[in-house]
Parts: structure tokens; C-alpha cells; sequence
């Protein structure tokens, strides 16, 4: 039998979905045609059809360098280059692609995808508009619409979008549950939680569309329903934190009198701020505690006086009768919002780092210290920062000198008066700095972020400034923290709007400083 029947025989079984077949058959051609360049390239496509993407990808950069031309080959490289989690290079490939050939929506599209896993999201959107404008109703390209309207703070348009595509997919769980994302994010948490309730019922196996009902809960400050749901976090796909030992799970009914609890981080290091608090309650309950930290968290939490053993990161103790999560604590003790143990202060920063930084900063004026940006690479970071010039009219009260609570700032608009510390924690322990600069300030201004938590345990006075519907641990319709009673919370009243926040910072500030001073 020639090369190009066996190639015939081939292509049939790949349509039919027998890629092993196909593959037998695609390397039997290569045996007989070596060079044949339709049935390397096939190959590489029904090995990455089955799982077998490095195999493929392989294949796919001999095909790409015999034939750097073919526009299909350089597209169908890029999805496994996507896969494989490589999206420069999956993008490289998709440009060469498009200049061979810009007519093509799927490229279009994917183009939009891999710029999208790139959080590059105004230049994906303009990719998935380019292949709407060429195959209007183009399913993948709608849905990554959606998705990016969503991810790009739009929440009206994502919503309508995804209504759209439920228009013509009703038994889709996942446009359910991102629907019920949008409808979140706009503050409507009754219908963003039938939204994924739907999405649950539709596919039970979807834990985060329970876990997004949990979240929703947490916003409404229910968390005797919210906190059980909250756990589901360990059972998401890219799971937070779901160790597992010998040694039961402490759940709050065992008796820990006399036991030794190993309790761990499992977030950021805001987070560790915020729950190390419920130590304290644990220990009253007559266990010992050992709580494994970053290893540059050690040195600020004991100031925290939290009564436990510390140990590195990965570190486990040699013997214990419980372990839990940190973050887990709150549902084992029961904790409502009226029973959050917030007392005024609960961290503390070094003596003789707090006079180092009170002779650098001097007693003139009134002192605010600024962070304007959070982690932006964990879950839920959208809305987690807010433009640096935002601040600018603040820099401008007389008196007020700004000061940046940010280790690596970047460029500072014109105008902005705002002094900065190139050595700012620059050691290898975890905002020791920044708590000697906040206990030599006036305020603290924050974005969504671990100095907001770090000036809330000093018991320091702190602003923080929120998006429309922030993350679940500000709650709704409040201007004061049940975690941190010298917090105060200025939200966004329009998602996007920042302009509406710093008004109402401006003012704040101004009757501030109009106080007689002790």
C-alpha cells in the first residue's frame, strides 16, 4: 500500500476519533515518506489530541521549522503551546499565524484566549472583537467575550453577554456560575446566588458554584451559613490549602484540653494578619498551639504575643493531636460578626524600629502613609488597587505629606507629592518597616491589601478604600470593621467609580484635620 492511501486510511480514523489508530497509521506514512509534511503535522495533532502535549510539541517545531509558512500548523502549535501554560510563545505563534492569514476567526479568538491567560484583557477583547466582526456569533469567541467584559471591571456587559449565551446553551453550569459572578459583583447577591444554585443543580461536581454561595453568605456578614461553605475552598480545582495527616481535622467539637493543635497559613500574608487573632481563643480552650508561618512572617507575629510555637513554612511538628487551617479557625470557634475577637490592637512593631523610622520621617505635618496596590496575582485581585493619582488631591491639603507604604512603587504621576524609602523592608522579614513607619503616622491609607490588615492589628487609624463589592471580608453596606476597630471603609458607589471614594476621603480628611489636637 502506498503513502497516500495509508494518509486516506489515516485521516478516516482520526474522523471518527480513533486517535491511536490514526497514529499508527500517520507514523506508518512517515516510515514509507519521511518528508511527508501533512502527516508530521497530523501526528503532532492526534498526539495532543490525546493528553500527549510535550510529545507533540516535539513534532509540532519540526513541522514549524520544515514549514514556517503554514498558517494552520503555527495555529495548531499554539493551542499546545497554550495547554502547556507556555502563552508567550502560544501568542508568538498565533501573530505569525494572523500575518499570513488575518482573515481567520478561530485564530482571532485564540489569539484573545492567550492574551487573556496574559491578563493582557483590553488587548483580548480587541482580539475576540476582531473575530465577533468576522463570524458574528462565533460561540468561543462570544463566551471569552463575556469573560473578559467580566474580568475588565464591566460587570452590566459581562451580564448581558452571558444572558445572551444562556439564550442558546441553558444547560451550561459554567455561564450559570460566572453569571452569577456578574450579578455579584453588582451587588445583587439574592439572584447572583440562584444564579449558582442553577449552576450547582446543572453540574453537582461544580464545587465552586457552592463555594460562590458561601462567598455571598460572607459578603451578607451570615457567616453561620457562609463559613461551613467557605471549606469548599480546599476541593477547588487549584485547592488553597487541603493537607491531610494522620491526625484528625480539629473541627471545634473535640475537646482540646491538654492537646497540642498544629494550626498553618494557607493564603496571603494579609490573611495571616487578620486569622492569627484566633489563636488566642483556641489556647484559651487548653491547647497547646503550634502555627507554621512564611518564614518572613516569623519575626513580626511574635510580636503578636500569640502564646504559640512558630515554625517555618513546609514545617510540620514531631508530634500533634490536631491540625487545622488557619483560615478554618473561625468555623470551629463558632464566630459570628458580634463575636469576632477584635480587640483594638493585637500586633505590635518593634521599639527601636519605630523610633529609627519617627527621626526619618520627622513630627512636621499631618503624616499619611499610602498603599495602593495588592497582590494582584491571587484570587479575586481585580479591584484590589486604585490609580496612584487618585491621591493627588489629597498630597495637596496643606499640611498633609503622603508617604508610600509600597516596596516597589513604580513610576509616581507628575504632581503627586509623595515621599518614598528605598529600603523599605528591604531585609528578609515581612513588613517589619512598614509596622515601625505606620506606629510613626497619623493614617494609613489603603487598597484591599495586607498593609490595610497590618495598620488594622496595630490598632492604628486606617482607610481603606474598597471596590463596589469587594472581598467578602469587608462585608456590605458598612463604613466600620467588625474585624478592626480603628477601621474606617470608603466604597466605591458605581463599580469603577474611584473619583466618588477620595471625595469622600477629602472631606473625611479635612474634617480630620479641622480636630483639635491632644
Amino acid at each position: 500500500m502506498n503513502s497516500h492511501a495509508v494518509m486516506d486510511q489515516a485521516l478516516e480514523r482520526h474522523r471518527h476519533g480513533d486517535l491511536a489508530g490514526a497514529e499508527q497509521l500517520y507514523r506508518q506514512v512517515l516510515r514509507l515518506a519521511p518528508s511527508d509534511h501533512d502527516a508530521l503535522h497530523m501526528l503532532a495533532v492526534a498526539l495532543a489530541q490525546q493528553g500527549r502535549r510535550d510529545e507533540a510539541r516535539g513534532i509540532f517545531e519540526q513541522v514549524i521549522s520544515a514549514s514556517p509558512r503554514d498558517a494552520l500548523a503555527l495555529t495548531n502549535y499554539a493551542n499546545v503551546l497554550r495547554e502547556l501554560g507556555r502563552h508567550y510563545a502560544a501568542l508568538e505563534m498565533l501573530d505569525r499565524a494572523l500575518a499570513l492569514d488575518p482573515r481567520d476567526p478561530e485564530r482571532w479568538s485564540s489569539r484573545g484566549v492567550a492574551l487573556q491567560s496574559l491578563t493582557r484583557f483590553d488587548e483580548a477583547l480587541q482580539s475576540v472583537e476582531r473575530a465577533l466582526a468576522l463570524r458574528p456569533g462565533h460561540p468561543g469567541a462570544m463566551r471569552s467575550r463575556a469573560d473578559l467584559l467580566q474580568s475588565l471591571g464591566h460587570y452590566r456587559e459581562a451580564l448581558a453577554a452571558y444572558d445572551r449565551l444562556l439564550e442558546f446553551a441553558p444547560g451550561d453550569a459554567g455561564l450559570w456560575n460566572n453569571r452569577g459572578m456578574s450579578l455579584r459583583n453588582l451587588g445583587k447577591l439574592e439572584t447572583s446566588s440562584q444564579s449558582f444554585e442553577r449552576a450547582a443543580a446543572l453540574d453537582p461536581q461544580m464545587k465552586g458554584a457552592k463555594f460562590h454561595i458561601g462567598l455571598n453568605h460572607l459578603l451578607a456578614g451570615d457567616l453561620a451559613q457562609g463559613l461551613p461553605l467557605y471549606e469548599l475552598r480546599k476541593e477547588m480545582p487549584l485547592p488553597v490549602e487541603a493537607r491531610i495527616y494522620r491526625q484528625p481535622l480539629w473541627t471545634g467539637k473535640e475537646d482540646l484540653k491538654g492537646k497540642h493543635l498544629f494550626a498553618y497559613i494557607e493564603q496571603g500574608l494579609g490573611d495571616t494578619i487578620q486569622f492569627c487573632r484566633f489563636i488566642r481563643p483556641v489556647r484559651e480552650r487548653g491547647a497547646t498551639v503550634t502555627l507554621s508561618v512564611y518564614g518572613p512572617m516569623m519575626r513580626l507575629l511574635k510580636g503578636a504575643d500569640l502564646g504559640c510555637a512558630l515554625i517555618g513554612w513546609g514545617e510540620v511538628p514531631g508530634e500533634f493531636d490536631y491540625h487545622i487551617p488557619l483560615m478554618s479557625l473561625p468555623l470551629a470557634l463558632d464566630t459570628t460578626l458580634d463575636t469576632i475577637p477584635a480587640t483594638l490592637r493585637y500586633l505590635a512593631a518593634e521599639p527601636e524600629r519605630v523610633a529609627h523610622w519617627a527621626r526619618r520621617i520627622g513630627p512636621e505635618g499631618f503624616r499619611i502613609g499610602v498603599a495602593w496596590r495588592g497582590n494582584q496575582s491571587v484570587f479575586g485581585a481585580e479591584g484590589k488597587e486604585f490609580p496612584l493619582a487618585a491621591l493627588n488631591p489629597l498630597s495637596h491639603v496643606p499640611g498633609v505629606r503622603l508617604f508610600s507604604l509600597q516596596k516597589d512603587p513604580g513610576p509616581v504621576p507628575d504632581g503627586l507629592a509623595l515621599e518614598q524609602f528605598d529600603d523599605l523592608d528591604r531585609g528578609g522579614d515581612a513588613f517589619i518597616d512598614s509596622a515601625a513607619i505606620i506606629e510613626s503616622l497619623d493614617l494609613v491609607i489603603s487598597a484591599d491589601s495586607a498593609p490595610a490588615h497590618l495598620a488594622g492589628a496595630l490598632g492604628a487609624a486606617v482607610w481603606v478604600a474598597l471596590k463596589h463589592v469587594p472581598d467578602w471580608r469587608w462585608h456590605l453596606g458598612r463604613d466600620d470593621s467588625p474585624w478592626y476597630p480603628s477601621m474606617r471603609l470608603f466604597r466605591q458607589k458605581e463599580p469603577g467609580d474611584w473619583g466618588s471614594v477620595f471625595r469622600e476621603m477629602q472631606d473625611a480628611l479635612a474634617a480630620r484635620m479641622r480636630q483639635p489636637t491632644a
